[in-house]
């Protein structure tokens, strides 16, 4: 299920249970006004904010989505799938456009940098992608991460991408030349999860 919490109060407001599987990745559109999430069965759902009313989804939304992202214009939004497919899908029409160069294993994570012009995909395929926006072209791989690629981020002037992976590294990606510019070591155990500052001075994992 979903639930929707009050951060003033910390009050339970909403509980979605219409999903009939894991719930495995939300994505807010940046106008506040609508939710999409999708599940381990396979369904991508559309709801309203802060309603919770579910909402139609078009007929084009891929299926079995694994990360979901919106572009900030809010007229696209990126999904990352079990099969390592990456799509870009027009809003509201849901017409899919179709991106070749994909994943060869479960997409894990996607990052849209703040100008919209770079989508960057993570994969248990031990790769970074970069996909330039919106025509939706493949412009870089990234090779380097000797375990799964749990999570990216897109630095806010989009000079520069994080990944993080299993291998207990955080890695740092010059845009657009995808050229490495410093391993991060120190972790213990696996990286999870990436966070830039808005500022861009600070980069957060765990």
């Amino acid at each position: 299920s979903i639930r929707i919490w009050s951060l003033e109060s910390g009050k339970l407001e909403k509980t979605l249970a219409d999903h009939l599987g894991q719930v495995n990745a939300l994505a807010v559109s940046p106008d506040g006004r609508r939710l999409v999430s999708s599940s381990a069965a396979g369904s991508l759902l559309h709801w309203a904010l802060p309603s919770g009313q579910p909402l139609a989804t078009p007929g084009g939304f891929a299926r079995e989505a694994t990360a979901l992202g919106y572009h900030p214009s809010g007229r696209m939004l990126a999904v990352g799938r079990w099969n390592g497919s990456v799509q870009i899908i027009a809003l509201p029409s849901g017409e899919p456009r179709k991106m070749p160069d994909g994943h060869s294993q479960e997409v894990t994570s996607l990052a849209i940098g703040r100008r919209g012009r770079w989508l960057v995909s993570g994969s248990r395929d031990k790769t970074v992608k970069v996909w330039a926006l919106p025509s939706g072209r493949l412009h870089k791989t990234l090779v380097g991460h000797t375990n799964h690629v749990t999570s990216v981020a897109i630095e806010p002037r989009e000079s520069l991408v994080a990944s993080g992976s299993w291998d207990n590294t955080v890695r740092l990606w010059s845009l657009p030349s995808g050229r490495l510019l410093r391993t991060l070591t120190g972790h213990k155990a696996w990286v999870n999860s990436l966070a830039i500052h808005p500022s861009g001075r600070w980069l957060l994992s765990a």
